[in-house]
C-alpha cells in the first residue's frame, strides 16, 4: 500500500545493507587468513619467503577461492537476493556453474548484427498513460527518441494507447502498450528504457530494464523500495540527469551509473538577438511564492531607478522559446520539490541559456550541474529572494557583465549541451 512506502524503504535499505555485508566479508576473511600464511612463515624464519609471498602471490588465495567457488557463492547469494551487482574481478574463475544468466539485451554485435530497437516510457496504466502535457521527462523522451532516430536506430515513445498531448514543436513516434507488447515478442534485440519506477504497465512487458533516473524525489522516497526490488530482477544498467543522482545510485546500488544530462533539441533551441528586449526579465510560475518575490523584485528596480519589464513565461514549447529569446535575464525561482534533493536537473536552466538569456537560479540541486556562479549564469541561496533582487539590481548597472555571462552561457551550451556531446553517453547507457 502507498502509505507504507517508508516502511518498506527502511526494509529494502536493511536489505542493501546486508547485501554489502554478505559481499564484503568474504573479502575481509580473505586478508586474515593471508595474514595467518605471512606469520607463520615469519615463525618459521622464512621472512624473504613471507615477503615474496605478499608482494607477488597474495592474490592466489583470492583465485583457490573461487576456484572452489566460496568467494563467488557468497557473491552471487548477495547479488540474487539483495538487489547489488557483483564485483568485476569475479571473472576468469568462475567456471563451476555459478555464473549469471547471460542477458540477451547485452549481445556483442558479433552475436546479434541486428540494431537494438529501443523503447522509451512513463506509463503506468490507463489512467496514467505517459503521454503527459508540459512535463519535463516526456520532453526528455521526445529528445532521446530523435537523438536515436538521427543515428539510424528504430525508437519509439510508448503510450497506453499510443496517443499524446500535443504540445512540442514536434513530438517522436509513439507507440501504444499492445504494439509495444507484439514488437517485443518478435524482436531478439531490444531496449527499454523509464525513468519512473512505477511504469507498470511498461515496465511488465520488457524482460530487462535502463533506468535513467531523473528525480530523487520520488527514487529515494516512496520508489525506493520498488527500485531495489528493479535492480535485482530486472535493471541491468542505470543513468542519471546530474552528478548528484549518479552518486546515489553509485553509494546505494554499488553500481556504476552513466550520466546523461537534460537532452536539448538545438534546431529549435538557439538565440535571437532581433527579439531581446534590454530591459526585460523573464521567470515561471514556480509555486505559491513566485508572485510575492517578482513584486519583491519590481519594487527593488523601481528604488533602484530601474525600469524593467517582468513578464511570466508560459504556453506550450513554440510559446516558450520565443518567450525566452526575447528577455534578457531569466529568473529560475524553483525552489525544489523536496527539501534535501531540490529538483533532478530543472531543464528551463539550459533552455534560458540556449536562447540567449542570463540566468539567476536559487541554489538547489541541479542547477550547479549546469551554472557556474559569475561565469555563465547566478547562483542565489535558497530562499533568497533578497539577494536575487540585488543580483538583478547588480547586473544591470554593468551591462558589459550581463553580455560577458550570456557569452559564456552560449560557448557552454555550442560545446557542452548539443545532442552530438550527449550521444557517446548514451550510447554507453544503451550498450549501443
Amino acid at each position: 500500500m502507498i502509505f507504507l512506502w517508508r516502511t518498506k524503504k527502511v526494509f529494502s535499505k536493511l536489505r542493501l545493507d546486508l547485501s554489502h555485508f554478505l559481499q564484503f566479508v568474504i573479502e575481509d576473511l580473505c586478508q586474515i587468513l593471508i595474514f595467518i600464511i605471512f606469520k607463520v612463515l615469519q615463525i618459521l624464519r622464512l621472512q624473504s619467503v613471507a615477503e615474496i609471498y605478499i608482494t607477488r602471490y597474495s592474490s592466489t588465495i583470492f583465485k583457490v577461492l573461487q576456484i572452489f567457488g566460496l568467494r563467488s557463492y557468497m557473491k552471487i547469494f548477495a547479488d540474487s537476493r539483495y538487489s547489488v551487482t557483483r564485483s568485476n574481478q569475479i571473472t576468469a574463475f568462475e567456471f563451476n556453474g555459478i555464473k549469471k544468466n547471460v542477458n540477451k539485451y547485452s549481445n556483442s554485435q558479433s552475436d546479434n548484427l541486428a540494431k537494438p530497437v529501443i523503447f522509451v516510457s512513463a506509463c503506468e496504466d490507463s489512467k496514467s498513460t505517459g503521454g503527459y502535457k508540459f512535463n519535463g521527462g516526456i520532453n526528455e523522451y521526445n529528445c532521446l527518441v530523435k537523438i536515436l532516430r538521427q543515428h539510424g536506430y528504430e525508437a519509439y515513445i510508448v503510450t497506453y494507447d499510443g496517443n499524446y498531448e500535443p504540445w512540442l514543436i514536434e513530438h517522436q513516434p509513439h507507440i501504444s502498450i499492445n504494439n509495444c507488447r507484439q514488437k517485443i515478442k518478435s524482436l531478439q534485440n531490444v531496449r527499454c528504457v523509464t525513468s519512473w519506477a512505477v511504469a507498470k504497465a511498461f515496465i511488465n512487458e520488457c524482460e530487462k530494464l535502463y533506468f535513467w533516473d531523473m528525480e530523487l524525489l520520488f527514487t529515494d522516497n516512496d520508489h525506493f523500495s520498488t527500485i531495489a526490488n528493479l535492480y535485482r530482477i530486472k535493471i541491468i544498467k542505470t543513468a542519471s540527469i546530474s552528478r548528484t543522482i549518479q552518486a546515489w545510485h553509485m553509494a546505494n546500488f554499488r553500481k556504476p551509473c552513466v550520466i546523461i544530462p537534460n537532452l536539448l533539441d538545438e534546431s529549435y533551441w538557439n538565440p535571437d538577438e532581433k527579439k531581446r528586449i534590454f530591459n526585460r526579465v523573464g521567470y515561471m510560475n514556480e509555486g505559491p511564492h513566485t508572485e510575492q518575490h517578482i513584486t519583491l523584485f519590481k519594487d527593488a528596480a523601481k528604488s533602484a531607478g530601474l525600469q524593467l519589464d517582468f513578464i511570466q513565461i508560459k504556453g506550450e514549447t513554440k510559446e516558450v522559446i520565443s518567450g525566452m529569446q526575447s528577455c534578457n535575464l531569466f529568473l529560475s525561482m524553483n525552489q525544489g520539490k523536496d527539501p534535501l534533493w531540490g529538483e533532478g536537473c530543472p531543464r528551463t536552466i539550459i533552455e534560458a541559456m540556449s536562447a540567449g538569456s542570463v540566468v539567476l537560479a536559487y541554489d538547489i540541486i541541479g542547477n550547479r550541474e549546469m551554472i557556474v556562479h559569475s561565469f555563465n549564469g547566478i547562483i542565489v541561496p535558497r530562499y533568497r529572494s533578497d539577494i536575487m533582487a540585488k543580483e538583478i539590481i547588480d547586473l544591470y548597472q554593468k551591462p558589459s557583465e550581463i553580455e560577458r555571462l550570456r557569452g559564456n552561457g552560449l560557448n557552454i551550451i555550442h560545446s557542452c549541451h548539443t545532442s552530438e556531446a550527449r550521444w557517446p553517453a548514451i550510447k554507453e547507457f544503451l550498450d549501443l
